[in-house]
C-alpha cells in the first residue's frame, strides 16, 4: 500500500458521480468497522475496501494507508493531510 498522495486537488471526484456510487458494493449492506482516528475525526471502513474519513477537528488529519482516492469534500492540504470540515472516501 502506498502512504497518502499529495495531491491537492479534488479532480477524482470529478468522474465519481452518483452512478458510480450505485456501483460501489462496500455502500450496500455489509460490514461496516470503525477505524481509530483522533479526537473530532470519524473514520469507517465498509468491507470490501472502502474507507471514508471525516475530519471535524480543528487541526488537518492525517489519512490512513489508502490506494486511490475517490471522492473528496474539498482539497487536501499541500502535506496531504484532510483539512477541517472536509470528508474523503478512499479505496484500500
Amino acid at each position: 500500500r502506498r502512504r497518502p498522495s499529495r495531491a491537492s486537488s479534488t479532480e477524482p471526484s470529478a468522474g465519481y458521480g452518483s452512478s458510480r456510487r450505485r456501483g460501489e458494493a462496500a455502500l450496500g449492506d455489509g460490514v461496516l468497522e470503525w477505524l481509530p482516528a483522533p479526537a473530532g475525526v470519524l473514520a469507517f471502513r465498509r468491507t470490501p475496501g472502502l474507507i471514508c474519513v471525516v475530519n471535524l477537528a480543528a487541526e488537518p488529519a492525517v489519512l490512513p494507508e489508502h490506494d486511490q482516492l475517490l471522492l473528496a469534500s474539498g482539497p487536501l492540504d499541500s502535506a496531504g493531510r484532510l483539512p477541517r470540515d472536509t470528508a474523503v472516501w478512499l479505496r484500500e
